[in-house]
Formats: structure tokens, sequence, C-alpha cells
């Protein structure tokens, strides 16, 4: 299996496993961060709303006043002869009147029906201009009757303010008929200050609700952290205090925690030694297997295994090593982390080998004994078939004794005498 973990850069020095942050303080900033979201939105939505239906309103109104100012101060055919001194004095009581009745109006233009200007309060251009019918607004205001839309960049320069909208709307007499074109310039910052304080009420409730919503979510959570923390603490001091070697790898194989017990097991005094390294470009894993035994971990098998591995003592001296490997998950079934339990074995090695070494004595001192008693045993059978021939020959030569005896008495002869 090919090493993927080199690549990557070392992660922060760790000398603890890091506690997850409560779920609570999760909880906590997921709905502050809802609540933010959805007042930025009802803020955006309600003022769009409340600015929409208010200058829809204020050109509706501007449209009837005009149209009755029209009724009242002009005639037939005043816009078309502006240059009549009649008519550009009516048209001049027009414009006044229309100050008076339409609030914060900070200029005025009337344009003929065919878009020539014939009265207008601004400086920059003057009576007689004539309006493209390119830019497609008098084509929009013959359709719609009104229309609203920002200030050009040259009229709010030449009127010193910021916020300035236009209004259009067609200047009819009794009959309906359009006698011209009436634009006029409002000054907005009074309703933008308007709007403004909605979106702060809007914002000063939202928040108000955020910090009541943070306060009864932070008491509610509040045992619930403890206990988390309480849990964590313990199982950390469950690991810091093992007396079985621990240390976890992320998924790069960078090392990210170490216990003191492993600290022990390895030779070193100092965590920076090892946390951030790459179990991968260990040369002794490489050596004994275990760093296909570690990819296998992380890949979501779990493994155990024992190797032998040379101590830090010395070149000659070994150390045995048992290891198991745990892929620590999340929900989702992916591995994240790889647990490793590492135990020295390595006394209890020794005494297996002396237990071995023990038996094999045994078993030599046991066939010794074995076959020097087996040896007596021959001896003493080979003593006893001795014995037992002799015995045999006494009695044949008892009984011929007995027999000659017989003989000689028989004969006369005594074999005592």
């Amino acid at each position: 299996m090919e090493n993927t973990a080199k690549s990557h850069g070392a992660v922060p020095h760790l000398q603890k496993i890091q506690q997850k942050k409560p779920v609570a303080k999760k909880t906590i900033l997921l709905i502050a961060t809802t609540i933010v979201i959805l007042g930025i939105g009802v803020t955006f939505y309600f003022t769009n709303i409340i600015e929409k239906f208010f200058w829809e309103a204020h050109t509706s109104s501007v449209a009837d006043v005009t149209h009755e100012l029209t009724i009242h101060y002009l005639k037939n055919g005043d816009v078309e002869n502006w240059q009549n001194a009649e008519s550009n004095a009516r048209l001049d009581e027009f414009a006044k009147e229309a100050k008076e009745y339409i609030p914060n109006t900070a200029a005025m233009k009337i344009y003929s029906t065919d878009g020539i200007l014939a009265w207008t309060d601004l400086k920059r251009v003057q009576p007689g201009y004539q309006k493209s019918e390119s830019d497609g607004q008098l084509a929009q205001v013959r359709a719609n009757k009104k229309m609203i839309m920002p200030a050009g960049e040259a009229t709010k320069n030449e009127l010193g303010k910021e916020s300035l909208l236009e209004v259009w709307s067609t200047m009819e007499d009794r009959d309906g008929n359009t006698l011209g074109y009436f634009e006029i310039y409002f000054d907005t910052s009074n309703i933008q200050t308007f709007i403004n304080e909605i979106k702060y009420s809007i914002w000063a409730v939202i928040l108000t609700m955020l910090g009541i919503v943070l306060i009864l979510t932070k008491l509610a959570f509040r045992e619930q952290d403890i206990r988390i923390m309480e849990q964590a603490e313990y199982l950390n001091g469950i690991i810091e205090q093992s007396p079985i070697g621990i240390y976890t790898v992320n998924t790069n194989g960078f090392i990210e925690s170490y216990n003191p017990a492993m600290m022990r097991i390895s030779g070193i005094t100092d965590t920076n030694e090892t946390i951030g390294k790459n179990v991968f470009d260990t040369t002794t894993h490489q050596k004994n297997g275990l760093d296909k035994l570690l990819m296998s971990g992380l890949g979501g098998v779990p493994f155990e295994t024992e190797v032998e591995v040379e101590s830090s003592l010395g070149e000659h001296k070994k150390t045995y090593r048992h290891y198991y490997g745990v892929p620590l998950k999340n929900p989702a079934g992916d591995v994240e982390h790889l647990l490793v339990m590492v135990e020295d074995i390595t006394g209890r090695k020794e005494l297996e080998r002396k237990v071995a070494e023990h038996t094999e004595d045994l078993e030599s001192n046991v066939n010794e004994r074995t076959k020097s008693l087996q040896d007596k045993i021959d001896e003493l059978e080979r003593f006893q078939r001795l014995t037992v021939d002799r015995e045999i020959r006494m009695t044949e030569l008892k009984q011929e004794i007995e027999k000659m005896r017989a003989k000689l008495e028989s004969s006369g002869i005594n074999p005592n005498s």
C-alpha cells in the first residue's frame, strides 16, 4: 500500500487528546447565527417593502397633485409655447405651487410632449433643451403615466444632495389630454432616516430576542456542558494515567497525541520529539511491517500484532511490544483518527524464554535420568540372567552329585568316608 501521508504538513504539537467543544456551544452558535441571518433577511425584506410602498404612494400623490395643479394653473399650449411671456408666467406659478404642495422638493423640470425642456430651476440645463428619446424615459412615462428612478450624478452634484430621487408624471387637462411631462427631484434624506429608524428598531428587537435566546440556551445547556467536560477530563485522566502506551494518528499519518506511558515505552522525555511526526517515516515501523498495519487501520480495519523492536539502550538489546489499533470513526462511518495502544511485553517474553529454557533443561534431565535408569535396568536384567543361569547350573550340578552318590551307595561305597 502506498504511503500517501508523507506529503502533508505536520499538525500542531499537542500533548493531550484534544477535547471537542461541547455540543451546547455549537448549538448556541448555530441558534445565534440563524437568528442573525433571519434578522438580516427580515430587515431587508420589510424595509424594501416599506420603501417600495412609500414611494409608490408618493408617486401616486405627485401624479394627483400634478393633475390638479395642471387643471388649475395651466392652459392648453402653455407648455408648447413656453417662450411666450404669459405661458412662462403660468409655468412659474405652477412650479411655485408644486413646491408648496409637494414636500421635500429639491428641483423641477417641465417638458413638452415632444421632449423639449420648457421650464426648470436647475442651472446646468436651460429651457429649449431637447431630451433624447433614446434613453426611453419619455416612452416609459407615456406608457405608465408616472415613473420613479434614481437621480443622475450631475443633478446630485449641482444640488449637493446624495439622497435624491426623480419622479415623473404626465400633465393632463380635464379631458385627459397630455399637455407635457413633469419631472420633480425629491430629497429623500428624511425618508432614508425614517427607513433607517425602522431598520434599527427591527435590529433592536432581533438583538433583544437573540440575547434572551442565548441566555436561555446557555442556562439550558450549562449543566450538559459541565457533564461533558467532566467526562472529557475523566477520559483524559484515564489515558494519561494508563499503564499502557496510547497515541493517536490522523488520517495523514501524523501523530497527534502521546500519553506518558507511551513516552516511557519509547524512551523519550519530551512529546515534541514525536508529536507531529509521520508514523510512515519511522524506519522501525517499515522494518517490522507495522507501517502496513497502520495504513490498514487508517483504512478502517482494526489490527493486533506483536513486534520486536530494537531498544534505544543498546544496539543488540531487543524489546517486544504488543500493538492494538482501533479506527476512530465519525457518525458517517469515516475514519478520522487511529487509536494505537502499545504494551511493552519484553518482561513477558523474557519469562516465556526462561520457562522454555527451563522446560528444555527439565526435558534434557529427564532424558538423561531415563537413560541412566534404563542402563541400570539393563544391568540388573543382565545380572538377573547371570544369577538365574548360575542357579540353574548349581541345581543341575546338585542333581548330578545326588545321582553319583546314589550310584556309589548302590555299589557299597560310602561317599562320606
